[in-house]
C-alpha cells in the first residue's frame, strides 16, 4: 500500500554516508519557538522532495516544525486509510529533517500523518536538542511514543494507528509495542533498515565477558550518561534480551510487520 511504497522511497532518498548528511545539514540554524512547531493542515497536493540534501538543509533550518503534510490534528481518517500514520525517526536526527519525502507523500494519498521528536531530555538547549533518539535511554523513549500515540489517537477518533520507523526508530518502538500496551493500539508496523535485535552482534561476547566479571551494569550506566539509547541498543545488552526472548522474538504477536533492508531495497513481510 502506499504507507509501505513511500517508505521504500524514503530508504532509497537517504545519504549514503553521515558525511554526506552532514553536507546536507551544513549552513545557519535559525529556530523557531519551541512547541509542537508548525503543522500542515492545507488539503492540497504538497510538493515531495527526493533531493535529501534538499530535504535535511530545509528541515534543519527550521528545526521545530513538522515536515509538510504532518500533524494536522485536525484530519479524521477516512475509509480507505483509517488508521494514522505516525513517522519515529532514528538517531541523530529529528521530525524535521528525517521525513521531507514520506510525509508529504503520504498526506498527498490522503493518509493521516503525524511525526513528533523523541530521545530528548527536558530542557536540552538548542542545538543540543536537534539530536533527536539519542540521548534518552529507550525506555523512556518508548514512552514517550506511547504518549504521542494516545495523543494522536484522542484527536482524530482512530482505535489504532500505523507506524514507520526508520533506523532507531525501529528498536523504541517495540517496547512500547510489547510492554505497553501498544499491540492494542498498532495494527502495522512499517521497519526501514531496522536492527529489532540489537546492532553490533560483535558486542555480545563482551557484554556477556562484563556480566561474567560482574562489570556489566557499571559500564552500562556510564554509557548511558552520554547516550542512553546506544547502550540499549547494542546487541545483548539487558534491553535487547529482555525485549526479544519474548514469545514471537523480535516481532510482537498481533502486529503486522514489514521491513526494508538497504541492501536489497526488497519489501519483506513477517
Amino acid at each position: 500500500d502506499a504507507a509501505r511504497w513511500a517508505a521504500h522511497r524514503h530508504l532509497r532518498a537517504q545519504p549514503r554516508s553521515l558525511a554526506g548528511a552532514g553536507v546536507a545539514a551544513a549552513g545557519p540554524l535559525v529556530p523557531v519557538p519551541r512547541g509542537d512547531g508548525q503543522h500542515d493542515d492545507d488539503h492540497g497536493k504538497r510538493p515531495v522532495v527526493y533531493n535529501s540534501t534538499q530535504g535535511v538543509s530545509t528541515g534543519t533550518l527550521h528545526p521545530y516544525s513538522s515536515p509538510p503534510g504532518a500533524n494536522n490534528f485536525r484530519c479524521k481518517p477516512s475509509k480507505a486509510h483509517p488508521h494514522p500514520v505516525i513517522l519515529i525517526h532514528g538517531s541523530i536526527t529529528t521530525k524535521s529533517n528525517a521525513w521531507f519525502m514520506v510525509s508529504p507523500m503520504l498526506a498527498n494519498h490522503g493518509y493521516c500523518v503525524f511525526a513528533t521528536t523523541h530521545g530528548v531530555r527536558p530542557g536540552t538547549p538548542f542545538p543540543a536538542d536537534q539530536v533527536g533518539g539519542e540521548v534518552e535511554d529507550l525506555k523512556q523513549d518508548s514512552r514517550e511514543i506511547r504518549d504521542f500515540v494516545a495523543k494522536v489517537r484522542a484527536a482524530t477518533g482512530a482505535r489504532t494507528v500505523d507506524l514507520v520507523g526508520a533506523s532507531q526508530g525501529t528498536v523504541a518502538p517495540q517496547y512500547y509495542l510489547r510492554f505497553l500496551g501498544g499491540a492494542r493500539e498498532v495494527d502495522k508496523f512499517v521497519g526501514i533498515v531496522g536492527f529489532f535485535r540489537g546492532m553490533v552482534p560483535e558486542a555480545t561476547p563482551a557484554l556477556d565477558g562484563l556480566r561474567a566479571t560482574g562489570q556489566y551494569k557499571t559500564v552500562d550506566r556510564g554509557i548511558k550518561v552520554a547516550c542512553g539509547s546506544c547502550a540499549d541498543s547494542l546487541r545483548g545488552s539487558d534491553f535487547m534480551r529482555h525485549q526479544n526472548d519474548q514469545p514471537g522474538g523480535a516481532a510482537v504477536p498481533g502486529v503486522n510487520y514489514t521491513t526494508l533492508d538497504r541492501k536489497s531495497t526488497r519489501l519483506n513481510s513477517s
